[in-house]
């Protein structure tokens, strides 16, 4: 299944300076002209009329950025990202609500006032630039980071290999076990990319794994899939190959420690997307 280029000329070079537009406007309304502000923006915020439908994760100016850092990856000869064949979406990858319920046992909702204090202090203490947002009042749910470095696009595909239904790739992670804890997610895409070099570990994705086959052949091997999404901050090292090495096991520690490491890694990732996003604004 192939993309096929329908325009001719220079517009492909447009739709850059499109994206770029969008994302340049974004910094001179709401970061004061200042792009390094984008890393600690909070894209909830966006939500001005408090949508239920509303995804700080696929607004515009994310969208933008989306295309301005993965489209010469994942469709080199579409004009968009999100207008090919292959359906994308924006995901969030440090999420707390999930964690909560693997950690407490039981959805935030459902804690009793005591526990619900310390996981609000916990957010608080933790969430940089949030205070008192970490907590959404109308529906009595805790508000996930909607930061730039916890954002990143992933391909939605909903039939298997037979075309029967399958779930997505996002929203099956947070199942199965996984918690919605990326750690989890980036083993199990890891366990799929050693399985074609011979490795007889299944993942447990392995039928969304093979029905977004499209997606994954873009990289050549994990590291690759790391490098290229940005995702080095979820690893302690990586050697001078760029085997990434010692991933951080937030699956494994308790809910302070887990909110503290995905706000530091959010942070460091946030600066990497910022400059890998000031070389692209400055092509022409």
């Amino acid at each position: 299944m192939c993309w096929k280029r329908r325009m001719m000329g220079n517009e492909k070079v447009k739709v850059c300076v499109k994206h770029q537009n969008i994302v340049k406007k974004f910094v001179e309304q709401y970061l004061d002209g200042e792009i390094r502000k984008i890393t600690t923006f909070d894209f909830q915020s966006l939500n001005y009329k408090n949508s239920s439908n509303f995804d700080a994760d696929r607004t515009p100016i994310i969208r933008a950025i989306y295309c301005l850092l993965w489209r010469d990856k994942l469709e080199p000869e579409a004009d968009c990202l999100f207008s090919t064949e292959i359906k994308y979406s924006g995901e969030t990858l440090c999420t707390y609500k999930s964690a909560i319920i693997s950690k407490y046992g039981k959805p935030f909702s459902k804690l009793d006032s005591i526990s619900k204090n310390i996981v609000q202090k916990i957010l608080i203490k933790y969430g940089i630039g949030f205070g008192n947002k970490i907590f959404n009042a109308a529906t009595g749910s805790i508000v996930n980071n909607h930061q730039l470095g916890n954002f990143m696009p992933l391909s939605v595909i909903t039939k298997d290999t037979m075309n029967a239904p399958i779930q997505p790739l996002n929203p099956v992670r947070a199942q199965n076990g996984f918690f919605d804890y990326f750690d989890l997610f980036l083993e199990d895409i890891k366990k799929f990319y050693a399985g074609k070099q011979g490795s007889t570990l299944a993942p447990k994705l392995n039928k969304q794994f093979d029905a977004n086959h499209l997606y994954f052949k873009n990289f050549n091997s994990f590291n690759d899939y790391i490098r290229y999404n940005l995702l080095d901050d979820f690893f302690e090292s990586s050697d001078e190959n760029c085997n990434y090495e010692h991933m951080h096991n937030l699956s494994e520690i308790d809910f302070e420690s887990y909110v503290r490491q995905a706000m530091k890694i959010i942070k460091k990732r946030g600066e990497r997307i910022l400059a890998e996003l000031e070389l692209k604004l400055r092509q022409t």
